[in-house]
Order: C-alpha cells, then structure tokens, then sequence
C-alpha cells in the first residue's frame, strides 16, 4: 500500500522535468525580452522586469494560438503570422518604432526558438520524460 507522500513523490518526479522546461522557457523569455526591449528602447525608458514577464506570457499564449489554429490552413506560413503577433505585440505594449518593434520581435522569436530547440530536441530524454516527447 503506498501512503500519500509516496504518490506526492511520484507526482513529483514525473512532472519536475516539464517544471524544468517552463522555468528554462519563461526565464529565458523574459531575460531576452527585457534585454532586447532595454537596448532597444529609447534614452531614458525604463521597463519593470515584471512588465516583461507579462508581456512574454501574452507572446507565448497569442503566439502559440495562433500556430495552433491556423496551422492546418497555413502550414508552415503560420510561423511568420506568429512572428507578426509577437512583433503587434511588442509594438502595443512598448514606445517603439516599427522597426525596433520588428527587430525585437525577431530577436524573441529566434532566442526562444533555439533554447527550445536546444533544450527539447538536443538534451532529449535528460530534458524530458519519454512520454511527453512528441517525436521519437
């Protein structure tokens, strides 16, 4: 008979590594974010790390739905509607111009790109458990 902490320790083990990925993720957002929107921005504007983290979950969650839904329609073209998200995104929530807003955007979508890419598909089974790998 297992008692509760046993299965809290299971529970534990099984999804720590997911936890992994999301804190390698969202830290790596929110420090690419902030850094680029910071050299970015214009003399004297300063933005909370907060804001940040905020405005990385939105990316992450447009974004993401946005591939999710139009992916069937548009198949690999549904990265550069993704890539615009992130840019409008950039662009609505801090003063820049459309080309620093652009520049940001990208360099987002191509830091976040590697890390996942790094960390997902390199470290493989160390990164990840083999049941929530989607390829094998």
């Amino acid at each position: 008979m297992k008692t509760t902490s046993g299965t809290a320790m299971e529970l534990f083990h099984r999804t720590w590594p997911l936890f992994k990925v999301l804190v390698v993720m969202y830290s790596t957002a929110v420090a690419t974010l902030w850094a680029t929107i910071r050299a970015l921005a214009p003399e004297g504007q300063a933005f909370s790390p907060w804001r940040g983290v905020i405005v990385a979950m939105a990316m992450t969650f447009v974004g993401n739905s946005f591939s999710e839904v139009l992916s069937p329609f548009l198949g690999h073209w549904a990265v550069l509607v993704k890539i615009a998200m992130e840019v409008l995104i950039v662009k609505i929530n801090f003063p820049l111009s459309l080309g620093r807003s652009l520049l940001a955007g990208l360099i987002y979508f191509g830091a976040v790109t590697g890390v996942y890419y790094l960390y997902v598909h390199l470290a493989g089974p160390v990164a990840m458990p083999a049941h929530l790998h989607a390829h094998k």
